[in-house]
């Protein structure tokens, strides 16, 4: 059997959702404001979004940011992913 087909905006999705979880967990602004408080460059944050992929050494960011374990951090970017290819997929 097959992989199952996970399209890029699955992938941005979750990074984004991710992303955006930070910013209104903590009230952050914007982007920029994002990028300062986990100490990486507004270009980290932008190209993660972009491509949809976020590095280990970024999980690693937020996990000492919000003091959450990387498994849920893996975890919420997992469920996010899994839930976004769900609503987007065709009907059987």
């Amino acid at each position: 059997m097959p992989p199952p087909i996970i399209n890029e905006e699955v992938k941005t999705m979750s990074t984004s959702t991710l992303f955006d979880t930070l910013r209104q967990e903590k009230g952050i602004a914007s982007d920029a404001a994002l990028a300062r408080e986990l100490e990486v460059s507004q270009c980290v944050i932008s190209q993660a979004r972009k491509k949809g992929e976020i590095s280990d050494g970024m999980i690693l960011r937020v996990h000492e940011y919000l003091g959450m374990p990387v498994v849920e951090i893996r975890q919420l970017l997992a469920q996010s992913a899994s839930r976004q290819y769900h609503d987007t997929a065709a009907p059987v």
